[in-house]
């Protein structure tokens, strides 16, 4: 790695790991410095700099008047790294706990760093500094995976991002080459149509952002569990804002309405729009968990939420770690791997979350 700081004590951090790694599994004593300065072709200050991080990370014991003691690899300190959005830092909002649970969750018996950096070159720098293996990075936004996607091309840090279906949709050119785990959307979708159809449901409407592919495995889906239901049943949110509403409303009659992908303007509406109905025309919501819904709950209480969806972000972490854990090791490529990642509130969690009051008064 050609580091633009301090090059040749990341450089000899690199090379006594891999010294380390390589040839003291069982542990065992390091040669003297006037050996190890030739093989590694450093200065003494740089030696002396490198192996006194690794002491403060675990991986040497430093014995006066005898020298640097390499533990069996059982007892050194194994760690990954976690990186955040940007990189830049660690905003503990929205899904980030639960994934960093996840995360946890599946190291096993590594340690988690949180690592940061003003760019993702020094990111890794710091990883690096840091003496771990590989890193999960949680949620990056389009610029960072640019950037991202060119450093590990460059051969860095083993790193596997997670992000949720949609970003990686939205991402797909971008992640090339870069090994990411997320939730799959045909597999959520199966999961929401048969919550659907589990509860009686035969007449029902889409109302939301969807693909091509989506929405066909919605209609194969909705059609084999006897439901009434073809590309004409679904509605985008441009069709919620021009009034489409309640003219489907009334054409096909749905018992139920999946809603995903709405911004708050046409969520809004489409309370407004079923608030008003008749009680025996009102069909059943099942909507992602938005930030806003317990308001909408309150302002229309007529409307009938039968359920909340959102991601698994805790098995989203889970699987990112795994991921990484695995090829660390056992050398096993990294890969990109899709797998559901959905939780269905209903029952008495969907009361709590609905009834859960504004923060701090407001919304």
């Amino acid at each position: 790695m050609d580091f633009d700081k301090d090059k040749a004590h990341m450089e000899a951090l690199l090379a006594l790991r891999e010294l380390i790694d390589r040839d003291y599994r069982e542990g065992g004593w390091l040669p003297p410095r006037s050996q190890m300065l030739p093989l590694l072709g450093i200065s003494s200050s740089t030696y002396f700099k490198a192996t006194a991080r690794l002491v403060a990370e675990g991986i040497l014991e430093s014995h006066p008047k005898l020298g640097l003691h390499v533990p069996p690899e059982r007892h050194r300190v194994k760690k990954f790294g976690v990186v955040f959005l940007d990189g830049q830092d660690s905003p503990f909002l929205g899904p980030l706990p639960e994934l960093v649970a996840g995360v946890a969750q599946g190291a096993g018996d590594f340690h988690l760093q949180q690592i940061q950096g003003a760019t993702v070159f020094k990111v890794f720098r710091s990883a690096v500094s840091h003496c771990v293996k590989g890193l999960v990075w949680a949620m990056p936004g389009k610029a960072t995976l640019a950037e991202l996607r060119g450093c590990l091309a460059e051969g860095f840090m083993p790193t596997v991002v997670a992000l949720h279906g949609g970003m990686r949709d939205d991402c797909a050119s971008l992640l090339e080459g870069v090994p990411n785990v997320s939730d799959d959307l045909l597999a959520t979708g199966t999961a929401k149509t048969d919550f659907l159809i589990r509860r009686g449901h035969r007449q029902v409407l889409l109302v939301g952002v969807l693909t091509p592919e989506l929405l066909a495995k919605y209609v194969e889906r909705l059609r084999a569990g006897g439901v009434d239901f073809d590309a004409g049943c679904w509605l985008s949110p441009e069709d919620v804002k021009a009034g489409r509403l309640p003219e489907l409303l009334a054409a096909r009659k749905p018992t139920a309405i999946s809603v995903d992908g709405l911004d708050g303007e046409s969520l809004e509406l489409l309370f407004q729009h079923l608030s008003a109905l008749p009680g025996d025309q009102r069909p059943e919501l099942l909507v992602r968990s938005y930030p806003t819904l317990p308001r909408l709950h309150r302002n229309y209480p007529k409307v009938k939420v039968a359920g909340t969806v959102r991601g698994d972000e805790f098995k989203l972490g889970e699987m990112a770690a795994a991921a990484l854990i695995r090829h660390l090791n056992t050398g096993e490529p990294l890969c990109s791997v899709q797998a559901p990642c959905l939780h269905i509130s209903e029952g008495p969690e969907l009361e709590a979350e609905l009834s859960r009051p504004p923060s701090n008064g407001k919304e």
